[in-house]
């Protein structure tokens, strides 16, 4: 539960990617097949494959976040959001999304406020009724129906009514239960959980991708990578809450704004949709809002102010407070 950065997906997703290419070099020759089939033998061929398998463990492809650092660290993937755009068709009555149930911990303070009579020995169960009977010093008064008595032997529901007064101290169970009374037992009640209001919405998300280096066929050879990372790895991709891929290329162009080395660039775009959720429980709501008007004591007073809001109150601080 929270919100995704489908950038860092995207980012993580092509270094993995760098990574394992770096490792087993062979990949290239199954990406770049191509280049030895009998129309690129001539110019390309094997002698092409190993300067690309050459260049990817001599060069170190970089991955940034900006386009103001491209032109020092080309060869590099640079990625930029896009468009982050609501899905309305999936959107829901007031952005719900469930229930998240959190059992308590048993050594936490909210496990303890549930126990309402701790490890007590019962002094009689009788079969027939269903009644338990405790000790008259043994305080039910918290006590009511459908709460749980737990012992070793288990848990039992308070079926019946709770009795607690001066005269005995009881609650009735199901009957015919096999209750050992030499065990302990505490009676606690049945909400032993956290349930909180889960909130999400789907977005539609575009990433954009730069390929940049400084020889356009080198550029290239990376938007092919770049493409066989995004498609390979889509199962990465969803298992990483960015659902749907789907990719669009652009055109390939020298970037004029980069000053000094020319440095060859080609777009890929990558969409797809992401949930954003959040707990409903770590939103702390305002319904009222106060405001503090002060004056310097020598300009106004409360009377010249005219004042009859009482959440409208004069100080010596010349401030506005909210």
């Amino acid at each position: 539960m929270s919100f995704v950065l489908a950038d860092l997906v995207v980012e993580s997703v092509i270094r993995d990617g760098l990574a394992n290419i770096t490792k087993n070099p062979t990949i290239i020759d199954s990406v770049f097949g191509t280049l030895t089939a009998n129309y690129n033998m001539r110019k390309y061929g094997a002698k092409e494959l190993d300067r690309l398998r050459t260049f990817i463990s001599e060069k170190q492809i970089k991955v940034v976040h900006s386009f103001g650092e491209i032109d020092t660290k080309v060869p590099c993937f640079s990625i930029q959001l896009g468009n982050d755009i609501d899905a309305k068709r999936e959107a829901r009555l007031g952005d719900f999304d469930g229930e998240l149930i959190e059992a308590f911990e048993e050594d936490s303070d909210e496990y303890q406020d549930t126990i309402l009579v701790a490890n007590q020995i019962p002094t009689a169960y009788d079969s027939t009724s269903g009644r338990l009977s405790f000790d008259l010093s043994v305080d039910l008064s918290e006590v009511s129906k459908n709460k749980k008595f737990v012992n070793a032997d288990g848990e039992f529901i308070i079926v019946g009514p709770v009795i607690n007064t001066m005269a005995e101290r009881s609650v009735f169970l199901q009957k015919d239960l096999s209750i050992d009374l030499a065990k302990p037992g505490s009676i606690l009640s049945q909400l032993n959980y956290k349930q909180t209001e889960v909130n999400g919405v789907h977005s539609d998300v575009s990433i954009l991708v730069g390929i940049h280096s400084k020889d356009a066929l080198t550029t290239k050879y990376m938007y092919i990578l770049l493409k066989y990372f995004m498609l390979s790895r889509k199962s990465d991709l969803i298992k990483r809450c960015f659902i749907a891929s789907s990719f669009q290329g652009s055109d390939f162009t020298r970037n004029m704004e980069i000053k000094g080395d020319m440095v060859y660039t080609r777009f890929f775009t990558v969409t797809g949709k992401i949930e954003d959720s959040w707990r409903g429980d770590e939103v702390e709501l305002f319904d009222q809002l106060q405001v503090q008007v002060g004056v310097g004591s020598d300009e106004a007073s409360a009377e010249d102010l005219d004042l009859e809001d009482s959440s409208v109150t004069v100080s010596e601080n010349p401030k506005l407070k909210c």
